[in-house]
C-alpha cells in the first residue's frame, strides 16, 4: 500500500483513500516496515535503471 503512494502509476482510488485517512490518524506499522519500504524502493529503482 505505502509503495503505491511513491509510484503514481500504482495508485488507485483505494490507495488514495487510505492515504487521506492516514493523514488524519496515526498509523501503526510493524517494526520491519522501514526495511520493507526500503527494499521496495531499491528494487523499483534497479528495475528502472535496467
Amino acid at each position: 500500500m505505502a509503495l503505491a503512494w511513491a509510484f503514481p502509476d500504482e495508485t488507485t482510488d483505494h490507495t488514495n483513500a487510505v492515504l487521506r485517512a492516514a493523514r488524519d490518524t496515526r498509523a501503526i506499522v510493524p517494526s520491519l516496515w522501514f526495511h520493507e519500504i526500503s527494499k521496495g524502493l531499491v528494487t523499483a529503482t534497479e528495475k528502472e535503471l535496467d
